[in-house]
């Protein structure tokens, strides 16, 4: 079997073939690093079983320095006890106003034992518990002082190894795995024109939508984003308050009246508007096969489901596309069926909108991974992903990419036990090639995309920046926010990029920060009681004003001097400094 045969069985392809070779390259890749850094392991391994004995003992004087302290203030209480029962009674001897219950004798008795029991309880807390809680603390000092001694030496042990990680690992060990995928260093102008002028795709994402992450390349030589956005909408926010009233009421008990008090807690609810933002994660991928075709479709398998209640969705769904499709013979509309009703039923891709072209694009083939895909419940993900195709552009947004890390940087790796980096390094590497490939499984699994491939495509320049607008915008996202938001906002915001000029060296790009400030605000809502009467009910609510902030952002080669100390500047995968102009 050919890589190219394989492009049809994306999941038995995964479990049988690029998860096994990916583990190994993976291993073998952090084994080679190891080698290279000429690290001692036992030495580091002895140095951390050390750090945790010491971890250890700090924990359990720690503990008893807590219950030394606890001691000592039950002492102290008691002390003072004693104190106030010895002058409480030496009171009620001269004054003879002895307590309920106590006699002469009983109250003498009291303050003969106090005394001795406070001077008895001072003496052991000056010179056993305090001195005790002293040493015991003396001795954590000591304990922490050697522990960071050994942390440190940890660090140094493995900072050979820390050195040799650079950025983008994770994509060059995908791209060793897999040879029909490779990831740019980052999104430049070039590939957003190319974007633009063969797939027509749109830079101007709208006033509220920012880039967060974005991740360019080639699968099957076609090319595709990996985006992380932040959204924003205006939503109704209700705001609650409530108010306790209270009247009196004359009423019949027994046959006599009688005057009674009521109370009844008053309900008011308001309605105003506020910011809402949310995160959305996706693939966007290129292809001019069906270049006039549309449709969309959300997740429809649960993973949970059993067979037989797959079997009564599909014969539900099966119901609905026929009604459907007579419903679309009537209107002379561009409906019909396929055959395969499990298909239909689960990818439930209703509204297309070129019944050729879906054909096409789903051979019998491509239905038959689809369905591995969907109901699959132990390779893969299942049916997590929703998908939108747009003629030639095909937006996939897989669930399990929501929270996923998108990238790694050095620091990432860096650890000072070498058990637990080689443990993180591996999990981290297999668990983003398992990701991303099964948020491309969708695309994999259709034969008429791997077969078609965009001709040669000339840039001409039209776009103008080193990189493009997307890039603008995730880079700005990088930097602080606090260093680009105004003042007085209190929300998320939503980054927006403008390029003021570029060289061959750098872009000078406009930052404008859009936010809210939220001005706290109380109205009254005449709400009725029980008794007939209307009562004021508070209900605060918070006015959101939209507030702005445009700063200018210089992006340059890594290997310009930054001309400005009071500039802030943060490096990108060493290839790009961001500076902040204040």
């Amino acid at each position: 079997m050919t890589e190219m045969d394989q492009f049809f069985e994306p999941l038995d392809s995964f479990k049988n073939d690029y998860q096994p070779a990916h583990q190994d390259n993976v291993s073998e890749y952090f084994e080679e690093l190891v080698r290279k850094s000429g690290i001692d392991e036992e030495a580091n391994r002895k140095t951390n079983e050390q750090l945790k004995e010491k971890d250890k003992e700090i924990f359990l004087k720690s503990k008893l320095n807590k219950k030394l302290r606890r001691l000592r203030v039950l002492v102290i209480v008691i002390i003072i006890i004693a104190i106030m029962t010895f002058i409480v009674s030496v009171q009620s001897l001269f004054t003879k106003d002895y307590m309920e219950g106590y006699t002469f004798s009983s109250t003498l008795i009291q303050a003969i034992v106090s005394a001795p029991i406070a001077v008895l309880l001072y003496l052991y807390l000056k010179k056993k518990t305090n001195n005790t809680i002293k040493s015991v603390g003396e001795d954590l000092k000591e304990l922490n002082t050697k522990r960071q001694r050994l942390y440190d030496e940890a660090w140094r042990q493995m900072q050979p190894l820390n050195d040799l990680y650079t950025w983008g690992i994770e994509n060059k060990l995908m791209e060793k795995t897999i040879n029909w995928i490779s990831f740019d260093d980052y999104f430049d102008s070039k590939r957003m024109e190319f974007f633009q002028k063969r797939f027509n795709l749109s830079d101007d994402l709208g006033k509220n939508t920012s880039i967060l992450y974005v991740k360019s390349g080639e699968v099957m030589k076609n090319p595709f984003l990996i985006t992380k956005a932040m959204n924003f909408e205006m939503i109704s926010k209700a705001y609650h308050g409530s108010r306790v009233v209270s009247w009196q009421e004359t009423v019949k008990v027994n046959g006599k009246s009688t005057v009674q008090t009521r109370t009844q807690t008053l309900h008011a609810t308001l309605n105003r508007p506020a910011p809402n933002y949310w995160k959305t994660t996706g693939i966007i991928y290129g292809n001019e096969a069906t270049p006039k075709l549309t449709f969309s479709r959300t997740p429809q398998v649960d993973i949970k489901a059993s067979e037989k209640q797959l079997e009564k969705q599909v014969a539900k769904a099966t119901k609905t596309m026929d009604k459907k499709e007579k419903k679309s013979m009537k209107n002379d509309t561009n409906f019909t069926a396929m055959g395969n009703t499990e298909f239909e039923a689960l990818f439930h891709a209703l509204d297309r909108n070129n019944e050729v072209e879906y054909r096409m694009l789903f051979s019998p083939l491509a239905q038959r991974q689809i369905l591995k895909i969907l109901t699959d419940k132990k390779i893969g993900f299942g049916d997590d992903w929703t998908y939108k195709k747009d003629k030639t552009l095909n937006y996939i947004f897989p669930n399990h990419m929501k929270d996923a890390k998108l990238s790694f940087s050095p620091s990432d790796f860096g650890a000072y036990d070498i058990d637990v980096a080689r443990k993180y390094f591996n999990e981290a590497n297999n668990t983003y090639f398992k990701n991303l490939y099964f948020g491309f499984a969708p695309v994999l699994a259709l034969p008429l995309f791997h077969d078609t491939m965009p001709e040669a495509f000339k840039f001409e320049g039209t776009y103008l920046g080193n990189m493009s607008s997307w890039q603008h915008e995730y880079f700005s996202n990088e930097i602080d926010v606090n260093q680009l938001k105004h003042e007085l906002s209190v929300t998320d915001n939503i980054l927006k990029t403008k390029l003021i000029k570029t060289t061959p060296e750098h872009d000078e790009i406009a930052v404008t920060a859009y936010g809210f400030e939220g001005i706290k605000r109380v109205d009254y809502v005449s709400v009725r009681a029980n008794n007939g009467h209307s009562y004021s009910v508070p209900v605060e609510w918070i006015e959101y004003l939209p507030v702005q902030k445009t700063s200018n952002v210089i992006i340059q080669n890594a290997n310009v001097e930054n001309s400005d100390a009071s500039e802030k500047t943060i490096d990108y995968r060493n290839l790009f400094k961001i500076r902040i102009r204040y």
